[in-house]
């Protein structure tokens, strides 16, 4: 709390707690009430590789973070990059390849390789992908 009165202070140690004390970082977060860079926080853990099984749970929190915000076209894309994973979850499970991390067209691109052209164009409808792509 003293250090909100020193602005180049707060701003050392914020920088001090992203590369060192992440846990303290979102504790900062939560005091101040900024929804917005709570949201991003979680949104860089969820794409963190070391943290592959949180994916989910840190999206969710980065969408309630951002409908806290009132950010609802940033809570939108959270809710479509969970279904996303969500869909290649189930992928990886059928397919037993890597699918998680791509991104949609790259997902389409495997499917078609793989010779499933209605699941991939489930996906291009789905996601709304051009059919000239």
């Amino acid at each position: 709390m003293t250090i909100r009165n020193y602005p180049m202070a707060q701003s050392l140690y914020l920088k001090y707690c992203r590369d060192h004390n992440i846990e303290t970082l979102r504790d900062i977060y939560d005091q101040e009430d900024n929804h917005n860079a709570k949201a991003a926080f979680y949104l860089k853990e969820s794409y963190d590789p070391k943290n592959s099984t949180t994916k989910a749970a840190s999206l969710e929190s980065a969408k309630q973070s951002y409908r806290s915000a009132r950010n609802e076209f940033a809570a939108t894309m959270c809710e479509e990059q969970q279904k996303l994973l969500k869909y290649q979850t189930t992928l990886e499970d059928k397919f037993r390849r890597e699918f998680v991390g791509l991104s949609v067209h790259d997902t389409v691109h495997l499917l078609l390789m793989l010779n499933e052209v209605k699941l991939a164009e489930k996906l291009r409808a789905e996601y709304k992908v051009p059919d000239r792509r």
